[in-house]
């Protein structure tokens, strides 16, 4: 901890390579489950979120209008 309350955060690599990734399907986001979503800055960097119950829908359709949520290929 920092002296004006800020943290060091420490980041953990999921996995990395090519093609893992596949844009998501407004249809198929569920709440509870594991989504990736794309940097705005950093195109091929991906950081995993999950969506609580608590999310308005119309929140999670804004956020898939920018194209940056993806899921692990099935």
């Amino acid at each position: 901890m920092f002296n004006n309350g800020g943290q060091w955060l420490d980041y953990v690599e999921d996995c990395s390579g090519e093609n893992l990734l596949e844009p998501t399907k407004l249809e198929e986001i569920q709440p509870n489950k594991k989504y990736y979503m794309q940097q705005v800055y950093r195109k091929n960097e991906f950081h995993p979120t999950v969506f609580h119950e608590s999310v308005s829908w119309s929140t999670i359709e804004e956020l898939h209008k920018t194209g940056r949520i993806w899921q692990l290929k099935q």
